[in-house]
């Protein structure tokens, strides 16, 4: 793999994945590969009270990067 693969994940409050949301063709591509491929898509919405959001990059040589999305 040369690029990462972006998501927009979706966590509840108690970090369990309700979303993963591919945000670059790599990541559209290869998603039935990373562990997000059984995790819907579409985040549901009204987001549940206590629901979070992060920018997760799976990047080369297993190099994982989380940040919260405001």
């Amino acid at each position: 793999m040369q690029e990462s693969l972006v998501y927009r994940v979706t966590v509840d409050e108690t970090g369990f994945p309700l979303a993963a949301e591919p945000k670059n063709a790599p990541a559209r591509e290869r998603r039935a590969i990373t562990p997000f491929a059984d995790v819907p898509e579409v985040a549901p919405d009204p987001l549940p009270r206590g629901a979070r959001q992060f920018r997760v990059s799976l990047g080369p040589a297993d190099q994982v990067e989380v940040a919260a999305v405001q």
